[in-house]
C-alpha cells in the first residue's frame, strides 16, 4: 500500500484534495483510534469526546474529529482506505481482537475462576479511578497477583490504541501496592523508566506502599556492581521515600568512588539522597564534596542548598 497518504488521497478522492488538507500523522492516529474504540464511526467518537470519557487523547481536538467526519461524508470514502497503511490496519485489528478476547470472558456462565473477570472489569472500566474494580481485586489478595503480573507484562495494554486506553497497567500497579505481596517489588522496579510520567508516579506510589521491604530491595540494587542503569533507577526510586538515613549514608559513600562520579545522572541522584544525613560528621563530609574537582559544577548549588538546611548560619 502506498505510504504517502497525500498521494493516495489524490488518487482516490471524489473531490479536490486542496479542499480537504489532512495533517497526516495526527489524522492517522485519530482514524486508528476511531476504528479501535468506536466501531469506525466518527459520530460515536465525537459523542465520547464531548462527554470527556476516560480514553480521550489530549492531542485529538473535537474540531478535527468533526472535520474528518465531514471530509469522509463529502468524499463518500472511508478514511481508513485513504490514510492507513497495512501495518496500521493490522494494529487496529489486533486491538479489536483483544477486545473480543476480553469480552469472551463475560460469556462464560458460572466461571470456576473469577480472576479473569475481575481483570477484565479493571481493563474495561470507564472510570478515571476504578475504585470498585480495584477493591474487588485487592480482596483476592496474593491469589490474584499472577494475573496482575501478566497484565503488567503485556506491552499492548500500555498503548492507548488497545482496551483500557493505556491505563490498565497503572490500575494494576495500584492493586499490587495495596495487596503488598513482596514478589511484586522486582516487577515494579523493572517498569521504572519504561513509560510515561504518570506510569512512573503510580509505580513509585506502589513501591512506597511496600515500605521497608521496597527500600531494602532498592538499596541492594543501588549497591550492585558493575554500575548500570539499575543503580540510577534504584536511586531515583529511593528519593521517592521519606528521608532514609541508610540511603543517605550509602549515597555519601558512593560519592567518594571515582567510577560513580563518571556517571553524572547517578551522581546527581546521590547528591539529593544525601539530604537524609543525620550525623553532623557525615554532613560536614558531604560539604567537602565542593572541593572535589570531579563533582560536576552544576551540582554545587544543590550541595550548598542541602548544607544550608543543616547549617543555616554557615556562609558557603
Amino acid at each position: 500500500m502506498e505510504n504517502d497518504s497525500h498521494h493516495r488521497l489524490v488518487g482516490l478522492s471524489k473531490m479536490d484534495f486542496e479542499s480537504f488538507p489532512l495533517a497526516e500523522s495526527l489524522d492517522v492516529e485519530i482514524v486508528m483510534h476511531r476504528n479501535a474504540h468506536f466501531g469506525g464511526k466518527f459520530e460515536f467518537m465525537l459523542e465520547y469526546y464531548f462527554q470527556e470519557g476516560k480514553g480521550v487523547q489530549e492531542d485529538f481536538s473535537l474540531e478535527r474529529i468533526e472535520e474528518l467526519g465531514l471530509i469522509e461524508i463529502e468524499m463518500q470514502e472511508d478514511l481508513t482506505n485513504l490514510l492507513l497503511s497495512d501495518a496500521e490496519i493490522d494494529m487496529v485489528q489486533q486491538s479489536l481482537s483483544t477486545y473480543s478476547e476480553i469480552r469472551e470472558v463475560y460469556e462464560i456462565d458460572n466461571p470456576k475462576n473469577k480472576f479473569p473477570l475481575l481483570i477484565s472489569n479493571l481493563i474495561l472500566s470507564e472510570e478515571e479511578h476504578p475504585l470498585q474494580e480495584i477493591e474487588a481485586i485487592v480482596k483476592e489478595k496474593r491469589a490474584i497477583v499472577p494475573y496482575l503480573h501478566k497484565l503488567i507484562h503485556s506491552d499492548k495494554f500500555y498503548d492507548p490504541l488497545f482496551p483500557g486506553y493505556g491505563y490498565a497497567p497503572l490500575h494494576a500497579f495500584e492493586c499490587l501496592g495495596r495487596i503488598g505481596d513482596v514478589s511484586s517489588i522486582p516487577l515494579l522496579f523493572e517498569k521504572i523508566g519504561s513509560g510515561s510520567f504518570l506510569n512512573e508516579e503510580t509505580i513509585f506510589q506502589a513501591l512506597r506502599a511496600f515500605g521497608s521491604s521496597a527500600e531494602e530491595f532498592l538499596l541492594k540494587v543501588l549497591k550492585g556492581k558493575p554500575l548500570t542503569v539499575d543503580n540510577e533507577r534504584a536511586a531515583i526510586a529511593l528519593l521517592q521515600f521519606e528521608e532514609n538515613e541508610a540511603f543517605a549514608r550509602y549515597s555519601l559513600e558512593l560519592l567518594q568512588d571515582p567510577a560513580v562520579l563518571t556517571n553524572p545522572t547517578l551522581t546527581a541522584y546521590l547528591v539529593l539522597g544525601c539530604e537524609g544525613l543525620q550525623n553532623p560528621e557525615h554532613q560536614k563530609e558531604f560539604l567537602l564534596l565542593l572541593n572535589n574537582p570531579k563533582i560536576p559544577t552544576i551540582l554545587h548549588e544543590d550541595i550548598r542548598a542541602i548544607a544550608r538546611h543543616w547549617f543555616p548560619n554557615l556562609r558557603i
